[in-house]
């Protein structure tokens, strides 16, 4: 094989040094994160971050396997994905309802998603109405003419369900007065927010529960959230859309009748719904379609939340203690 002349040597030189000018800078783009998009536009790489609270699940991206969750780091990132378009996310465990959610990737931002995973079934204790000689509690009267519950705890429990339900807080801030002659000075944030939206007496408003920043309450069935501070420190879940447009309020409109809720035990954004089918969980996180899960199924029910976060059902005359 004769060697190259000068002139090839020289040609295949500029050839190669063409390339790599070319190429160059596709792969350094690339390298720090830069992606073409749908639209063949040149876009930073965004991500999705998944917190998760259960160890060991496994999280599929567009129905592939990614990876699983540990046993101490339980939250994942996935990096370098392209933007202006919608992921489908699914976290699933053995034994456990699963977490599906569709998040929207923007260009240099990582969305958040947080995940709900509930057990199938849940364990549940009968909290009997009688005590018998033993001081072991039973379903069964201690005589056919004494009728009357004789278990404590179940006396309690009959008069915490017969108190008012009006309103709850499950953190409480301040609350001003609700008089209209109040100077704008002395007027809490939660009254100016109110008087905003002309609800002068909030106090009276059905369901009415205080977190923080977040007030919420039921109207005609449905749960109304509102932020009343500024975009500022607003949660991720607020913020979606193609262009990632933040609101200050979310519905969460049922096809029954909520009759009840309560944050989850743990959870900002999670609801614990009452209806009349059952009781469910449901993502506060509208941005795409919400998943709901399943606490227990059954009609006549009524719940209330003890102050060491246990859930107690009311069904019928029946009382259930279920561990979330």
């Amino acid at each position: 094989m004769k060697p190259l002349t000068t002139r090839q040597r020289s040609t295949s030189m500029l050839i190669l040094a063409l390339i790599f000018i070319l190429i160059a800078p596709v792969i350094l783009l690339y390298s720090i994160g830069y992606r073409l998009d749908g639209s063949l536009t040149l876009q930073k790489t965004g991500g999705i971050f998944i917190h998760s609270d259960v160890a060991n699940s496994s999280v599929f991206l567009d129905e592939k396997y990614f990876k699983d969750s540990g046993i101490f780091i339980r939250n994942t990132l996935i990096q370098d994905l392209t933007p202006n378009k919608k992921y489908n996310v699914k976290v699933y465990k053995e034994g456990y309802q699963s977490w599906v959610k569709e998040l929207f990737v923007y260009p240099s931002i990582v969305s958040e998603g947080r995940v709900l995973l509930l057990p199938n079934q849940f364990e549940k204790r009968e909290i009997f109405q009688y005590v018998n000689k033993d001081n072991v509690a039973t379903s069964t009267p201690p005589s056919k003419t004494q009728l009357k519950p004789t278990n404590t705890e179940y006396i309690s429990l009959t008069a915490l369900f017969a108190s008012s339900t009006k309103a709850t807080s499950t953190k409480p801030v301040l609350l001003a007065p609700s008089a209209s002659s109040t100077p704008d000075s002395q007027k809490t944030d939660l009254q100016i927010f109110f008087e905003g939206i002309k609800i002068l007496d909030y106090q009276k408003l059905q369901n009415l529960v205080i977190d923080g920043k977040e007030v919420s309450w039921l109207t005609d069935g449905n749960i109304k959230l509102y932020w009343i501070d500024d975009l500022s420190s607003i949660p991720y879940y607020y913020c979606g859309g193609e262009e990632r447009v933040c609101i200050k309020n979310i519905s969460l409109d049922w096809s029954d009748d909520i009759k009840r809720f309560e944050y989850f035990p743990g959870r900002d954004d999670v609801w614990m719904i009452l209806t009349t089918q059952g009781i469910y969980a449901v993502e506060v996180d509208g941005r795409t379609e919400r998943n709901i899960q399943t606490i227990y199924v059954a009609k006549n029910l009524d719940f209330r939340l003890t102050q060491n976060d246990t859930l107690i059902i009311k069904e019928g005359s029946k009382f259930f203690e279920i561990k979330l």
